[in-house]
């Protein structure tokens, strides 16, 4: 995994978060563990981007590391507060649930 990733890695290491995002765009051939490591720090690119309308769409995503990503993005932008409570306890559960 780490040698499939690790021009991705490196970019976001150093906050070089476009390319991490192109790069990941363009990723193929990747392991299950890979693909799903590769979709995080695409998340998480977005996040360092606050590229909130995508964050917004990886909300139900499979992969645990953009979901993650994107309730980080509710906590930090709303300012509803049942909304932020309710992305909390979402994120905590998604902690507890997954090994990520």
């Amino acid at each position: 995994m780490d040698d499939e990733l690790q021009e991705i890695q490196d970019n976001f290491h150093v906050g070089n978060f476009q390319k991490v995002m192109n790069l990941c765009e363009s990723a193929s051939n990747l392991s299950d563990l890979s693909q799903n490591e590769c979709d995080a720090t695409f998340a998480r690119a977005c996040l360092g981007l606050q590229l909130i309308d995508k964050l917004k769409a990886m909300t139900n995503s499979e992969c645990p590391g953009q979901k993650a990503s994107a309730l980080t993005a509710i906590i930090s932008k709303t300012r509803n507060e049942t909304q932020r409570g309710q992305a909390k306890e979402r994120l905590a559960t998604l902690a507890k649930e997954t090994q990520d």
